[in-house]
């Protein structure tokens, strides 16, 4: 079982999956962002949830991206989480990877990165037969970037079940 995570500082997108079949995604949204050490917790009870409920041997997170506007508190705020999901993972043996952000929107669309916005990610989503949060609001667009970062777990630790999905993305010749 596999789950990737899209981290952002308000809305924290998720997507489970063997691999075998259609992945389950949703979003979860942090409330508490001034204090640190209450963000944390909240962050941490949200990702066990949604470990306990899928008992997944892998994750799979979207590193969080440098912007040259950002300030030290939205990377505090973005860091932290990441650098909790992968300390929970070494606690829990659950094996962990980062991918870029650039690695998920090529992988998932086929597109050049910078062709890839939000309504892409959740078109391809929908393409592949996920159901999403039905607002922006609920998370759409965080669930549908998670799933993306997904289909990359795929790649790195369920290959066998790859074809299937490249095959829905980019029609019978896949990517593989």
């Amino acid at each position: 079982m596999i789950i990737g995570f899209d981290l952002a500082t308000r809305l924290c997108g998720w997507c489970a999956g063997t691999g075998a079949e259609t992945p389950i995604a949703g979003a979860f949204e942090i409330v508490e962002r001034q204090h640190l050490g209450r963000m944390g917790a909240e962050f941490q009870r949200h990702v066990m949830a949604v470990q306990r409920r899928f008992n997944a041997t892998h994750w799979v997170v979207e590193k969080p991206l440098l912007l040259p506007t950002d300030t030290l508190h939205k990377l505090e705020r973005l860091y932290g989480p990441a650098f909790l999901l992968w300390t929970l993972a070494e606690k829990l043996g659950v094996e962990c990877a980062g991918v870029d952000q650039s690695t998920v929107k090529s992988d998932f669309t086929g597109m050049k990165p910078r062709q890839v916005d939000k309504d892409v990610m959740i078109a391809m989503a929908l393409k592949l037969g996920v159901t999403l949060p039905a607002m922006k609001v609920d998370g759409r667009a965080d669930a549908a970037d998670a799933v993306g970062v997904w289909k990359v777990g795929v790649r790195l630790f369920a290959r066998s079940h790859l074809a299937k999905w490249d095959a829905a993305i980019y029609g019978r010749r896949g990517l593989v």
